[in-house]
């Protein structure tokens, strides 16, 4: 495909200031640009340009060989996390391309949360913890209909460990469970 670049992925070239996802929208499509080996795959990053529109525009310029819409497969993703979860560090940076694990899905995406360990309010701490429970346990219940892929047990225990050292004036918030 060789059509014009498109006018939102143009602002640093005019010296115009950018958002965190501009930035990210204008890196991958300068390095698509670059190399044409390069190219992306994701649920509903073609015609509808993602979730946060960070491809929006790529698919009429670069074509649907090289942006390529992929089912929604939650239970690909599980299976990815589950099999990156055998190495995964206590600090969770893992990447989720090519994954072990049997039903792994080749590439995935995982959210993290950025919680303050020291709390620096005890009810808004108490709430947090409690919330953060609820979700990697009861709330993974909704995670298909929500399209997310729910936690593996082994991501639960790990992300457990981490909420139970959460505290305020250094007392655990979490509550034994």
């Amino acid at each position: 495909m060789d059509a014009a670049r498109p006018e939102h992925l143009t602002k640093t070239r005019r010296g115009e200031p950018v958002t965190f996802l501009e930035a990210v929208s204008e890196a991958l499509f300068e390095e698509m640009e670059r190399d044409d080996r390069v190219f992306l795959m994701g649920e509903d990053i073609g015609v509808y340009g993602g979730a946060f529109k960070v491809t929006r525009g790529f698919l009429e310029h670069f074509g649907e060989r090289r942006v390529i819409d992929t089912p929604i497969a939650e239970g690909g993703f599980t299976g990815a996390a589950a099999g990156a979860a055998q190495n995964m560090p206590a600090d969770f940076r893992v990447s989720l391309v090519n994954p072990p694990g049997r039903d792994a899905y080749p590439i995935a995406g995982f959210t993290w949360l950025l919680v303050y360990k020291n709390q620096r309010d005890e009810v808004r701490g108490k709430a947090l913890v409690n919330f953060l429970w609820w979700a990697i346990h009861q709330g993974q219940k909704y995670a298909p209909d929500l399209l997310y892929a729910p936690l593996p047990s082994q991501v639960v225990r790990m992300v457990e460990k981490k909420i139970q050292e959460i505290s305020y004036r250094g007392k655990p918030l979490l509550v034994s469970r």
